[in-house]
């Protein structure tokens, strides 16, 4: 497994957006969920994930795949 801290880098913004709408969740369900699984990460937070403005500490990415029921493997963009 690569270095954490170049994982958060890579993590893909539209993977995240894609995940949480298979959930049918808005950003505040999954800013919810989040606080469910350990820590909240703020709405506004999430949605600049996804846009790909901010990237998440490594720490939080566990707390994201918990919280969308997915690995965090599956948070980064599909090999081409």
């Amino acid at each position: 497994m690569a270095d954490p801290r170049s994982e958060a880098a890579t993590i893909s913004g539209a993977k995240l957006r894609r995940l949480r709408m298979r959930q049918g969740w808005s950003l505040r369900a999954l800013s919810d969920r989040t606080a469910e699984v350990g820590e909240k990460i703020d709405f506004t937070v999430l949605a600049r994930y996804e846009r790909g403005e901010q990237h998440p500490q490594p720490r939080k990415l566990p707390v994201l795949a918990k919280a969308l029921y997915v690995e965090v493997d599956d948070l980064f963009a599909d090999a081409a």
